[in-house]
């Protein structure tokens, strides 16, 4: 099965076995070229080609609004990729920091606040690589770690849209009175005062980056069913045969 055997070359649309296929010919299941499911067509992303800034906003901006060109692109690897989640988690976390620094929040409280953010936001996504390998797994799909972990790292974009949202009704809570006194006075009813008061605003402005990130896993989920991972010190050359 496909999803036990991280190291064969599947063909990439249909998860077809390549073996004794030249690398120039064509996928027999769904007529693929080969050459376009072996794991030097994953170029990599913009980030895991060159990290940086620029390559962090071009990859930011595909995974938002290029899915389709870009989950092709990407490596099947878990060092670069680490470091963009790393970086994706930091800038999610450190915004609402920000936010509650500008409302006039405790600046003691600010590394506390950022390590819980960070924690959860790694910790559910900790969680949704597990899914995926559990469900790749079912469904016969060859969802290894380092495809989950790949994935992942690309679509946790999702958490900054999450950090945003938090920060900015912080700042709408905070500056804007009415708003508070229509939450303390229950002149509309109980139920109206929850859904304004501060958790109920920031619950929701969290779940609007989490809705984002389950997105953008599943698109990455399907894209990279069946990825082929680089194989070190193989020839790949148009007249190789798959081993």
């Amino acid at each position: 099965m496909p999803g036990i055997e991280p190291d064969r070359v599947l063909c990439e649309s249909c998860g077809y076995d390549l073996r004794g296929l030249s690398a120039s010919a064509a996928c027999p299941e769904c007529g693929r070229s080969v050459s376009s499911s072996l794991p030097t067509a994953r170029r990599g992303s913009p980030w895991q080609r060159r990290p940086g800034l620029a390559g962090w906003l071009r990859t930011a901006a595909a995974v938002l609004g290029d899915r389709r060109t870009l989950w092709p692109g990407v490596e099947v690897e878990l060092d670069r990729s680490a470091l963009l989640f790393a970086t994706n988690i930091g800038v999610a976390s450190a915004i609402p920091v920000v936010s509650l620094l500008l409302a006039g929040g405790h600046a003691d409280f600010a590394p506390f606040f950022f390590l819980g953010l960070a924690a959860v936001f790694t910790g559910l996504t900790w969680t949704e690589m597990t899914g995926l390998r559990f469900f790749g797994a079912r469904r016969g799909w060859r969802t290894t770690a380092e495809v989950a972990g790949s994935v992942c790292a690309h679509a946790s974009v999702g958490w900054i849209l999450s950090g945003v949202a938090v920060a900015l009704a912080w700042q709408v809570h905070a500056r804007t009175d009415w708003l508070v006194r229509l939450a303390q006075s229950g002149v509309f009813g109980y139920r109206v005062g929850v859904l304004v008061s501060l958790p109920a605003m920031l619950a929701a402005a969290f779940l609007s980056g989490l809705l984002l990130f389950e997105m953008l896993v599943y698109s990455g989920f399907r894209a990279m069913r069946f990825a082929n991972r680089p194989a070190p010190g193989r020839d790949w050359s148009g007249r190789a045969v798959i081993a």
